[in-house]
C-alpha cells in the first residue's frame, strides 16, 4: 500500500493530536505501534 508523504504525515498528526491519544498518555497506559504491538 502507498501512500504521499504529506497524507500519511496527516495521518499520523491527525492521530497524535487527539483527545484519546493524549488522555491515554495521561493515564500511563503502555504505549503501541503502529501495528498494535507493545514495542520493545
Amino acid at each position: 500500500m502507498a501512500f504521499a508523504a504529506g497524507t500519511l504525515r496527516a495521518a499520523v498528526a491527525s492521530y497524535v493530536q487527539s483527545p484519546r491519544y493524549y488522555r491515554a498518555l495521561i493515564a500511563g497506559g503502555p504505549r503501541y505501534d503502529l501495528k498494535g504491538q507493545k514495542p520493545g
